[in-house]
């Protein structure tokens, strides 16, 4: 099923800030894709982490979680 969603028509409905982070080495969902979502999403900020493929959260657990604070941080400064 997730194979198949295609949520790019519902992206500019977004209003919360969004941090789009995606890997270098996604097959999945490659850097092009990500960069399309971001730029679907009002104001939203892409990240693209070097040799980190689909799952970066399993894969760069502490780099994740350090980037989504910063971004918490700056859009609630």
């Amino acid at each position: 099923m997730l194979a198949a969603a295609d949520v790019r028509g519902d992206l500019a409905h977004v209003a919360a800030p969004a941090l789009v982070i995606g890997g270098s080495a996604d097959i999945a969902t490659p850097p092009g894709t990500q960069e399309l979502y971001a730029a679907g999403i009002p104001g939203a900020l892409l990240l693209i982490l070097d040799d980190v493929a689909h799952m970066a959260t399993a894969a760069v657990p502490a780099e994740i979680a350090r980037e989504i604070i910063a971004h918490a941080a700056h859009v609630h400064g």
